[in-house]
């Protein structure tokens, strides 16, 4: 059974025996090659917060809150040496900027979900805005995914149109104006 969870930025991290917020997940850690979630980012919850690391490995539980056993497997990012490439690429998926392969750009990310047992992304959530609106929203699958790159994610297409808007955009091209008989009779009467 496949779970999927989306809303992850401001997720509290607990301690699974007694329930206590040890801190806040604020950004993720993607491998780009397989589109799968490593480990995220922590905000832990002290007078002065500290930035910790959270692999995927190490988590518990998931359910409205992120459960771990305790505050040890919350790491530095310099205890990390196999994640080391990941954590200095700058790949984030958040507000990546999304084109096509020929390079039309469709919109940014502003949500996605994945898996909670494979922590693989499933789909992107992208909106298009212009001014302070919200143009077109879509929803882009993984198998779309070619290549997620710093600040800029590459899929297959620039998404051709649902079935509907084709039929709609078919409908206008074919419309042929036929005035009501009403207004034929008004029209001819006018004219003269």
């Amino acid at each position: 059974m496949q779970r999927l969870f989306t809303h992850i930025m401001g997720v509290s991290v607990s301690r699974f025996g007694d329930g206590e917020v040890l801190g806040y997940i604020y950004s993720t850690i993607i491998d780009p090659e397989r589109g799968q979630i490593k480990g995220f980012y922590v905000k832990t919850n002290e007078i002065f917060p500290r930035k910790k690391i959270l692999l995927t490995k190490d988590i518990y539980k998931w359910k409205l809150k992120v459960y771990i056993q305790d505050e040890s497997v919350l790491c530095d990012t310099d205890d990390i040496i196999r994640l080391k490439d990941l954590l200095s690429n700058g790949i984030y998926i958040l507000n990546a900027k999304v084109y096509s392969l020929s390079n039309i750009y469709i919109g940014k990310v502003y949500d996605y979900n994945f898996d909670l047992l494979t922590f693989k992304i499933i789909n992107l959530f992208i909106i298009k805005r212009f001014l302070f609106f919200n143009i077109q929203k879509r929803i882009v699958p993984k198998k779309e995914i070619i290549e997620i790159l710093p600040n800029r994610i590459i899929i297959k297409s620039s998404l051709k149109l649902s079935k509907w808007r084709r039929k709609q955009i078919i409908n206008l091209k074919n419309f042929v104006f036929t005035p009501t008989p009403e207004n034929s009779i008004a029209m001819e009467t006018s004219e003269k």
